[in-house]
């Protein structure tokens, strides 16, 4: 709950009640053990990396991680946060390909952060793929890549997610803008109509 609220700057009353509820389990010296230990040195790693690769597109930005163990995967997450934390922008994405050869997966890994509250994550991602979803200033969605997973050319394979990531992102960007202003001008067409039939 900490984690999803940002350290409970935007806490809502669920997550109050959900709280209160545990907080009848919960260990404090355990809870506190946890929530200050610093980030893990792959984490770091990948902020850094994050950080390199940074890609500007109006008011938000996007950071490819390219491939990232099974292991890892909540780095992703955790280097949207901190990269949000540390941007001047809007909105961010940080995209991974996620492989687990024990289990013969392979997935793009995205996770979405916004400082806006008016923002609709979870809309943006449903249009993107049903795998995934959102809620206030947070959100992720996968991509299944199982047929990749023998790809020769990991480099070349990187290229491709990445390129098309890159513009779905935008896309998402505009199409949510172009929406927005399209209801602006219905919304203002309609009063003026409304003022004319009143005369």
């Amino acid at each position: 709950i900490q984690t999803d609220t940002d350290r409970y700057n935007n806490i809502t009353s669920l997550d109050l009640e959900a709280l209160m509820f545990l907080s009848k389990y919960a260990d404090s010296s355990i809870l506190q053990g946890i929530s200050s230990a610093p980030p893990s040195s792959e984490t770091l790693h990948y902020y850094k990396k994050a950080k390199e690769n940074e890609v500007l597109y109006r008011d938000w930005a996007f950071y490819g991680l390219g491939f990232v163990d099974a292991r890892y995967r909540d780095s992703i997450a955790i280097t949207a946060d901190m990269v949000l934390k540390n941007s001047e922008h809007n909105t961010v994405a940080v995209f991974a390909v996620i492989e687990n050869y024990q289990k013969g997966e392979m997935y793009l890994d995205v996770s979405m952060r916004s400082k806006s509250g008016a923002l609709d994550l979870n809309r943006i991602i449903k249009q993107i793929t049903p795998n995934g979803g959102g809620r206030t200033y947070k959100g992720a969605f996968q991509v299944n890549l199982d047929y990749f997973i023998n790809s020769p050319d990991k480099e070349m394979l990187w290229k491709v997610v990445e390129t098309t990531t890159l513009e779905v992102l935008r896309r998402s960007r505009d199409t949510l803008y172009e929406t927005g202003l399209g209801k602006i001008y219905t919304d203002l067409r309609r009063k003026v109509l409304s003022l004319f039939r009143k005369g």
